[in-house]
């Protein structure tokens, strides 16, 4: 399994509308979390077969187009469940209801100049996804990827309100971590606000 992501066309249609490849490596570590809280002896292994038991299914099912992401996460429960892990099935669909609560919770607050107050809106990944290629220049796996990061720091914090201007430190800090220079990554647009300003697009709903 040397691809992270699939080659034969397999998609997925996430919560967002974006549709982008089966994606194995991410499935494997998911799998790999769940199941080593689920006590199995060689989560690795187990989740090597689960992902491929997975794409298997997937193959035969001749979809006609992308598979929606929710639709996706049940089969892998399937998958689980049949193949005797039930505690690990149990567990991943709690992460998911979990992480679904947690973003309802968190809002965003922005500064209107034109309003003279703060503005909020629900949290947004996809926000931050959009930011991270178009305001840094960063495609859409790696973007996706560390705003993955960014949301789980996010919900991890227990804060509930988060202004602009923390989402901003938090994608420089993680374009820091995987050694992005976040100044000379930004990228040049006629549009873009002066510094001093909250950049709209990190707030926009999905």
């Amino acid at each position: 399994m040397s691809d992270a992501s699939s080659p034969t066309g397999v998609c997925v249609r996430k919560r967002d509308g974006r549709v982008e490849p089966f994606n194995r490596g991410k499935l494997l570590a998911c799998l790999v979390r769940v199941l080593h809280e689920a006590g199995h002896v060689d989560p690795p292994a187990a989740a090597e077969g689960l992902v491929e038991t997975t794409f298997r299914h997937l193959e035969q099912a001749e979809l006609p187009g992308p598979v929606p992401a929710p639709r996706m996460r049940e089969l892998v429960e399937a998958v689980l469940s049949q193949l005797g892990h039930g505690t690990a099935a149990e567990l991943l669909r709690r992460h998911a209801q979990v992480r679904e609560h947690q973003r309802r919770q968190v809002h965003v607050a922005a500064f209107r100049r034109r309003r003279g107050r703060y503005v909020q809106r629900r949290w947004s990944k996809s926000a931050v996804v959009h930011t991270l290629r178009t305001e840094h220049g960063l495609g859409d796996p790696a973007a996706r990827w560390l705003a993955t990061s960014i949301e789980t720091a996010v919900l991890r914090s227990g804060i509930r309100l988060v202004t602009t201007g923390l989402v901003r430190e938090l994608i420089a800090s993680e374009l820091l971590t995987w050694g992005l220079n976040p100044a000379l990554h930004a990228v040049a647009s006629p549009r873009r606000p002066a510094p001093s300003q909250e950049p709209r697009r990190a707030i926009q709903p999905e």
